[in-house]
């Protein structure tokens, strides 16, 4: 696949993000039906079982195939020297939008729907991600959950909402709400994993959320997209996202695929 088609996919994911997750549009709900709300459920954060956003962690190992060896093994990201094979070892993209709660209490809970149930605060982080899926374990091997690591571009909104209703599924919308005065807060763009010269000056700074804040967001985003894909940028993957998954019957799976793998190998 040539780099301009890769361009074409990775913008197709990044306006996926943008324009239409959570793109449920509020102009045909009634705002007076309590009952709508209070179908929209809150998870507990101990309960939630997708995959949450978390603060970038640098990965340093890689498992990667030994064709000579005719073996799997272990290697640091930073002993792959080309681009383009850091790239392949990243083979998945995808977009994704969290809205999470915070209540008075400091409890955080994940909303199932993109509109608020009630005035508060909020969180809204949108993710555009490359990444490989890999196991987590603690300190004593236990599986724990499965983690994406890789690079990527996020987006993150911290809001405080005066009514419910408010659509927060994408930041278009987010952008409006605070023109109307339905919310207030600050946004930020991160770009996780990625470095150049050229990147570090696209990044804008933290700022209330307005309309210009929102329209330098989505400038950086698209940038830092076209960005990726050069040569003379700088790839390191980190553990940007995780579930939080026990150990289930995903850990026998896992051990009976690599037991499988390791008899086709023998």
């Amino acid at each position: 696949m040539n780099n301009v088609l890769k361009l074409k996919t990775t913008s197709l994911a990044i306006s996926t993000l943008i324009l239409m997750a959570g793109c449920m549009s509020t102009n045909s709900i009634d705002k007076n039906n309590d009952s709508f709300f209070n179908d929209i459920t809150a998870i507990d954060d101990s309960s939630y079982q997708g995959y949450r956003t978390i603060d970038p962690i640098q990965d340093t190992l890689v498992t990667i195939y030994d064709s000579k060896l005719g073996i799997e093994k272990d290697v640091h990201w930073e002993s792959i020297i080309k681009i383009d094979e850091k790239r392949k070892l990243l083979p998945i993209q995808s977009s994704q939008i969290s809205v999470s709660q915070t209540n008075e209490q400091g409890k955080i809970s994940y909303l199932t729907a993109a509109l608020t149930r009630e005035k508060g605060s909020y969180l809204i982080v949108m993710d555009y991600m490359k990444y490989r899926v890999e196991a987590i374990f603690d300190e004593s091997q236990e599986f724990i959950g499965n983690g994406r690591v890789g690079i990527g571009i996020r987006i993150k909104a911290d809001v405080e909402t005066t009514k419910k209703g408010i659509n927060l599924g994408s930041i278009i919308a987010i952008g409006a709400a605070a023109e109307n005065g339905s919310l207030s807060g600050g946004i930020s763009v991160d770009v996780i994993g990625i470095d150049s010269k050229d990147i570090t000056n696209l990044i804008p700074m933290t700022s209330e959320i307005n309309q210009t804040a929102i329209q330098s967001a989505l400038q950086a985003l698209a940038s830092v997209n076209a960005k990726l894909w050069e040569e003379d940028v700088d790839i390191t993957p980190h553990l940007i996202a995780m579930t939080n998954t026990t150990k289930t019957n995903e850990s026998k799976i896992r051990s009976i695929v690599k037991g499988e793998h390791q008899q086709k190998i023998q």
